[in-house]
């Protein structure tokens, strides 16, 4: 169906297709441009009431407009063009002539063309019929609308005016500005073209004369003189100002030829010309060396404004009285009789269409900020665009910052991602022969990141790429401020070296700003406001921040979990920290080492109580910060600091599945603290024992545990105490000694009710329902989960209760339950999933993957297991990355692929064995009973489900429900194969060897 086209600049229309559908009835057309006043938005039926019979409507009032809505719809022949919304009603129409009126006059303004322009303007006000909205009388919301569209058409219509004259038009101009000013006597734009128009057409006199009637018309009706644009006119027209001729054959700009090519800013230079039809002043904000002149040229170059682009450099200005003078410069303006500049340049600019490009202003920024405070208010068609290291300031400004290219996520994009096609195409203009290989991706990959992705960096480096290999310059930039040197004699002094490119910033700043500047160089990442104020120390880290990230020098971020966080660019990082002094760097690295090892108690006190998730992610943002204070305080001899940082970070290595690299800082402590006080030692030394814990080093987690209690004991630390015996408990729980680790598990427990943490008990209950599983006991493993998750629940901790979510769904899983179990790891994958942690999502996967499998689903299992073992590789948790091996061992079993199988089943069946997994060893070996039956060996199988059969009796473990049926069948399915004396000759064969054996024997089959 063809649009309806709709018409309110004069007498109402509607048509399609040139066909005519207004309504016949006037009140059928009053509600329908009621309609149409609205835009889009919603209309009240007491509106349209109001619309239809002012102040005295019938009482069907109501009812007669739903009559009447229902006659438009119907003239319209679109049902659904006309919506109810609520008490009232909503027309979109797609074509209005208003909305094309607007689009016109929009698009005039940044045409290329000033014949182009003209066109557009003189489409726009061939539009307008008569009176907009004429049948809504003097309907208020009517009469408000006419006023602005009335404004609007006369200043398209102004516009066209100045646009002719510049053309040259102007004796073909007078009859109808002569029309227009007496029309509109009181708008003085107009009668300044008259005048202008009179004056290029040989008549001076009636120039003047236009003056003094305009002049009397004022005195009279408003008791005011003309405005000064209009009196310095009449004073241009007794001078005979050359000015005023005819702009035949105008400069359309003083951009400079580009000698490089542009690499880059596709969004920003698509969402520009948009922002500055909108907005009359924007500024490019950010550091040196960002790339704002180039974007701004690079966009001038493309817009090609109708009067033209003009360039103002300000780099070389110093003084602020020379601002207005540069600006005239760039025009090329000459002095007038001794006017001020700041005049002559919003003299010429007034009637012209043109963007000027300030350049460079962050040092001018006050005089910069009152000089184009008024060509704005003098120059309604001027568009400025600046670039600066800090906003203007100016009453309707945009800012918007220019940040660094994207950089390339691994060696393999370093040709598409725009940091590294800078880098590169600057390489081989140094260099032709230069290219990109598999050898130096990764080092041109680095210098990328190194270098923040910033312009002048990337090319300062490129320049240096013809003398070194890119590993090798990477490997240099530690020291960028010497290296990074341009060898161009042209280039501006700014941008000769990377470090006069920051100090030009840096110089800037007031000497308390340059302080906080360099104090915030040491955080490492990101940082809070409350860490800025501990490192500073100088009690006005508050009140200067937002000064240095107005001047580019520091980036104001969103958290990735919420609150706001501070960053420097790695190069500012670096030329602040080599301005501090050596006893200034030594304070502020104490004070940032001090401030981190706070954060870290606190942020374990809150990780070993319930709802610590928010602090898990705490920790992640300051990661790096966390790493260089323990460096720090190692470096420095602060021994016990350092040892408190890794005692109190071990909760959180074990959380994130950074057992690895928690367990080298751990070591590297421990070495240094043979004389450390007790306390710092034995919180150290529970860490590494979680830690070896988690990697399966369960003996040598037991070894640290005893030793940490040793030390709690003699400091009478109660709560340490408990978290000892906890690891030492979890340490025989993951070796399969369940008869140990029970009352290790519930010793712990009593501690931690009698002291009144509900976190750790939360913890050690989970622990306790997962032993409770293993051994079958699944009433009392729901009963110890349910309790946990009551405490988890109390205490709002919605990572604990998906946990036990994901903890009750398993041991539904092993009951059998499969659509319970299902529905509660659904439940806790959505909050692992949308709190992001990966851990969680691969656990639940391969649970619902087994489920999956279970229930015969084999595609839907197959996907759920790879994704999970993907993370848990990444993450290093092998007892998961075993045990998902084994189920994808079980479902290729299921589908005959039996080679599959026996490799799944000899890599899972080789990590149980090294970690100490007995239970898992036990799985394994049922797993190769199955194959060897498979294949046809059924004695093997005997003799390895005996061997399994014997682990479970050993440890206590008890088989999940769909495998116990399946080990039942299979056991008495076999003697009818090998005989019964067969059977228990295989039987007693199996039972009676050491595991060890018989696992050496199929890992080397």
């Amino acid at each position: 169906m063809h649009i309806v086209r709709f018409g309110v600049l004069g007498p109402l229309q509607a048509t399609r297709d040139g066909r005519e559908l207004l309504p016949s009835a006037p009140k059928h057309r009053i509600v329908l441009a009621a309609l149409l006043l609205a835009r889009g938005r919603p209309v009240r039926t007491d509106t349209l009431i109001e619309a239809l019979w002012r102040d005295t409507p019938p009482p069907t009032a109501v009812k007669t407009v739903q009559k009447y809505v229902f006659m438009v719809r119907r003239a319209l022949g679109d049902p659904g063009l006309i919506v109810s919304h609520g008490d009232g009603y909503e027309i979109r129409p797609a074509a209005l002539d208003v909305q094309r009126f607007e689009r016109l006059a929009t698009e005039s303004e940044a045409a290329s063309t000033p014949e182009l322009a003209a066109a557009r303007m003189a489409e726009a006000l061939a539009l307008w019929r008569g009176d907009p909205y004429a049948e809504l009388g003097d309907l208020p919301a009517a009469n408000a609308e006419r006023r602005r569209l009335e404004e609007c058409r006369m200043t398209v219509l102004e516009s066209l005016v100045g646009l002719r004259l510049e053309l040259g038009q102007h004796a073909t101009l007078i009859a109808q500005l002569e029309r227009l000013v007496h029309e509109h006597p009181l708008r003085e734009r107009l009668w300044e073209q008259l005048m202008t128009a009179l004056y290029r057409s040989g008549r001076q006199g009636d120039a003047l004369t236009a003056y003094h009637r305009l002049r009397a018309v004022l005195i009279e009706q408003l008791g005011v003189e003309p405005a000064p644009s209009v009196r310095r006119l009449y004073q241009r027209i007794l001078d005979h100002d050359s000015s005023l001729s005819p702009a035949h054959g105008l400069a359309r700009g003083n951009l400079p030829r580009r000698l490089t090519s542009f690499v880059g800013r596709t969004a920003e230079l698509a969402e520009l010309p948009e922002l500055l039809a909108r907005h009359r002043l924007v500024t490019l904000t950010g550091p040196g060396g960002s790339g704002k002149t180039r974007l701004a040229v690079e966009l001038g170059d493309r817009i090609r404004a109708r009067d033209g682009v003009w360039l103002v450099e300000l780099e070389g200005v110093t003084a602020p009285g020379r601002v207005p003078g540069a600006v005239a410069d760039a025009l090329r303006l000459g002095e007038q009789h001794g006017r001020p500049m700041a005049d002559v340049v919003a003299d010429h600019l007034a009637e012209r269409h043109a963007l000027v490009l300030m350049d460079n202003c962050e040092h001018l920024s006050d005089a910069v900020a009152r000089l184009v405070d008024r060509l704005l208010r003098a120059a309604p068609g001027l568009r400025v665009l600046a670039t600066s290291r800090q906003p203007l300031g100016v009453e309707g400004e945009l800012v918007l910052a220019v940040g660094p290219l994207p950089l390339p996520g691994d060696p393999a994009d370093v040709g598409t991602c725009d940091a590294g096609r800078l880098l590169i195409e600057r390489a081989r203009s140094a260099d032709p022969r230069f290219a990109v290989t598999g050898a130096n991706a990764a080092g041109l990959a680095q210098i990328c990141r190194r270098l923040d992705g910033m312009p002048l960096a990337l090319e300062l480096a490129a320049a240096r790429l013809r003398a070194f290999d890119p590993a090798h310059l990477a490997g240099l930039l530690d020291d960028r401020f010497k290296v990074l040197i341009s060898p161009l004699r042209t280039a501006p002094a700014r941008h000769q070296t990377l470090r006069a490119a920051i100090a030009w910033s840096y110089d800037l700043l007031s000497p308390e700003e340059r302080r906080l500047f360099r104090h915030l160089s040491i955080f490492e990442g990101g940082f809070t406001l409350e860490a800025a104020e501990q490192v500073h120390d100088r009690g006005d880290a508050l009140a200067l921040l937002p000064a240095l990230i107005d001047k580019s020098l520091l980036v104001a971020d969103r958290g990735l979990y919420g609150g706001s966080r501070y960053r420097m660019l790695e190069t500012l990082r670096a030329y602040g920290r080599a301005q501090l002094t050596a006893d200034e760097a030594h304070e502020a690295h104490r004070r940032h080492a001090a401030c981190f090892t706070q954060f870290a108690l606190r942020a374990d006190r809150e990780l070993h109580g319930t709802g610590g998730e928010p602090w898990v992610r705490r920790v992640d943002e300051d990661r790096d910060n966390l790493r260089a204070a323990l460096t720090w305080s190692l470096d420095n001899g602060q021994i016990d600091q350092g040892l408190r940082l890794v005692g109190a970070l071990g909760g959180y290595w074990s959380y994130r599945d950074l057992a690895r690299e928690g367990q080298s800082w751990v070591r590297v402590a421990l070495a240094a603290g043979e004389r450390a006080t007790p306390g710092p030692l034995a919180e150290a030394l529970v860490a590494d024992a979680l830690l070896a814990v988690d990697q399966s080093e369960h003996e040598e987690g037991a070894r640290l545990a005893r030793r940490a209690l040793e030390l709690f004991g003699t400091l009478e630390d109660e709560v340490g105490a408990a978290r000892a015996v906890l690891i030492l408990g979890l340490a025989s729980l993951y070796r399969g000694d369940y008869a140990q680790a029970r009352p290790l598990l519930h010793r712990c427990l009593d501690d931690f009710t009698r002291l009144g943490l509900l976190g750790e008990q939360a913890q050690v209950l989970r622990r306790l329902g997962h032993l409770m599983r293993l051994q079958g006991a699944y009433g009392e493993a729901r009963a110890y989960i349910g309790q946990a998750r009551d405490l988890l629940n109390e205490a709002a901790d919605t990572i604990g209760v998906a946990q036990t979510m994901w903890d009750l769904g398993v041991v539904r899983r092993y009951e059998g339950d499969y659509p319970a179990a299902a529905r509660l790891c659904r439940e806790s994958l959505a909050v692992f999933d949308q709190i992001g942690d990966a851990s969680g999502v691969a656990h639940v996967r391969y649970t619902l993957g087994d489920i999956a499998r279970i229930q015969g689903d084999a595609a839907l299992a197959r996907r759920l297991y790879e994704q999970s073992l993907a993370t848990l590789h990444d993450q290093g948790d092998l007892r998961c990355v075993a045990s998902t091996q084994h189920s994808l061992a079980a479902l290729a079993l299921a589908g005959s692929a039996l080679a599959e199988a026996a490799e799944l089943l000899t890599r899972s069946l080789r990590i149980r064995h090294r970690i100490g997994d007995r239970t898992g060893v036990a799985e394994c070996l049922e797993g190769f009973a199955a194959l060897s039956e498979s294949a046809g060996e059924p004695l093997r199988a005997v003799r390895l489900l005996a061997a399994a059969q014997r682990i479970r009796v050993v440890t206590g473990a008890t088989r999940p429900a769909s495998d116990a049926a399946t080990f039942a069948a299979r056991t008495a399915a076999l003697p009818a194969l090998v005989g019964e004396a067969g059977f228990d000759e295989a039987w007693h064969a199996g039972y009676d060897p050491p595991e060890d054996q018989l696992v050496a024997e199929l890992l080397t089959a």
